[in-house]
């Protein structure tokens, strides 16, 4: 991890970074927030356990939130709250109810208010947009530097792609390219990934051939429906993080 510290001592933060400090008084409502966090934290725990026996019993494993996100730390007292990249609360959201939702949302306002008013402003932030191939939770280098070869294959096959082949999106692509590489333990070649594209595609294709069935028809015939519904929901929702799931004698 790289950046800033937070640290809430009683009913102050400060920001320690190698360009000087910046201190504020948090108000009792902050504090109050950050209490019942901590306690959403704690349960957010149990339940990701709990479902990992479950998927243990089953034989799977899930990848888990990179690490590689996490960019500030706010600790209040002995107990440290982790903010990613993009100002969230380094969480998997999958764990937390509908009712602590709020809470959440609220310490992550107090979090990015507070770093706006210092002399960072928050410049750091990254955003997720439509321009973006980030992914989140899977900010780990090995993927985001397949980003730069990801958009040239796209570009160049959205150029040359035959007649009723649909456009393929490079968020798409990097998001079947991330569930691949869980199953083969390892990330890709450029001339790899235009292979994978190239099986990928055929898939897609009517067996009488009457053309193209979609993007994801091709992954759901190529790798199945659990494997397709993940990378098509990563996809559309990038924001959220949807994690890889294999078997675990496959998983690394």
């Amino acid at each position: 991890m790289t950046g800033l510290v937070l640290l809430a001592a009683l009913k102050t933060l400060t920001v320690l970074g190698a360009e000087g400090s910046f201190s504020e008084e948090i108000s009792r409502p902050e504090a109050e927030v950050l209490e019942r966090a901590d306690r959403i934290l704690a349960a957010q725990n149990t339940r990701r356990a709990k479902w990992d026996r479950y998927l243990g019993l089953m034989g799977q494993r899930e990848s888990r939130l990179s690490l590689a996100s996490v960019r500030y730390c706010v600790a209040a007292g002995r107990k440290v709250y982790s903010f990613t990249v993009y100002g969230r609360l380094f969480v998997d959201g999958r764990f937390v109810r509908d009712d602590e939702i709020e809470d959440v949302l609220a310490l992550e306002r107090i979090f990015r208010a507070f770093l706006s008013r210092s002399q960072w402003k928050g410049d750091s932030l990254r955003k997720i947009d439509s321009e973006s191939m980030a992914l989140r939770g899977f900010e780990d280098e090995r993927f985001e530097r397949l980003d730069a070869p990801i958009g040239r294959i796209v570009a160049e096959f959205n150029g040359k792609r035959a007649e009723g082949v649909h456009e393929l999106s490079p968020r798409l692509f990097k998001s079947f390219v991330v569930e691949l590489a869980y199953w083969r333990d390892g990330a890709f070649s450029e001339d790899e990934m235009r292979g994978e594209l190239a099986r990928l595609t055929a898939a897609g294709m009517r067996p009488d051939g009457g053309g193209f069935n979609g993007w994801t028809a091709a992954i759901h015939s190529a790798h199945g429906a659990d494997f397709a519904e993940r990378v098509v929901s990563r996809a559309d929702n990038p924001e959220v993080f949807v994690p890889v799931v294999v078997w675990k004698e496959t998983a690394k």
